[in-house]
């Protein structure tokens, strides 16, 4: 639908985009609703993700819906605050993500591949006992994404560069350095951890 109605616009903004493309129809008061619910409907999984993720961290105090809500009124107060500017914080947030991604999927690998020998009793996630402590994985993460900054380049997007990728004629290598050096960092920790605690 993007795509159709981009083709054959002109103008700048969604307003007249959909008056141009669709005009004013009756047919055109059925997209507009079409697109307010699709909007809501895509903001729905990140809203029961949040309450879900919540509640998983010990809050189970606090009922799901109003976690939701909540979420819903953080998310939204953060928006209306980077509105001016929104879609280069929305990129450099983005961008953020990528790196602790990175830095993540480098620990999970770690932990399911070398250390489980890729077997995980499900049982175990139901067992606090059998569960890491999370001190190996908290500290690489940390410790990782702070030195992958060092690699970082996105001047364009939130004005900041790490001095490494500086040297490196501004390339960012933040990401690869996010994988190797969390993972660098995970390993010893959680053998460690795993000698110390048993789990």
């Amino acid at each position: 639908l993007g795509v159709l109605l981009t083709t054959g616009a002109t103008g700048g903004d969604l307003g007249t985009l959909l008056a141009h493309s669709i005009g004013t129809s009756p047919l055109s008061r059925i997209v507009i609703l079409l697109l307010a619910f699709s909007t809501i409907a895509n903001n729905v999984p990140g809203d029961y993700s949040f309450a879900l993720s919540t509640q998983a961290l010990g809050l189970k105090v606090v009922k799901r819906w109003i976690l939701t809500i909540i979420g819903a009124v953080i998310y939204l107060a953060i928006a209306l605050a980077i509105a001016a500017n929104f879609n280069i914080n929305l990129q450099g947030f983005l961008l953020l993500i990528a790196y602790w991604l990175g830095a993540w999927s480098s620990i999970m690998l770690i932990e399911f591949y070398v250390i489980r020998k890729g077997t995980v009793p499900a049982e175990d996630y139901e067992t606090a006992s059998k569960l890491p402590v999370g001190i190996a994985a908290m500290s690489a993460l940390v410790i990782g994404l702070a030195l992958a900054a060092l690699g970082v380049n996105q001047a364009s997007v939130i004005g900041f560069e790490g001095p490494l990728s500086h040297v490196l004629a501004d390339a960012d290598i933040g990401f690869p350095l996010a994988i190797i050096l969390a993972g660098l960092i995970y390993y010893p920790l959680r053998r460690w951890e795993l000698a110390k605690f048993k789990r």
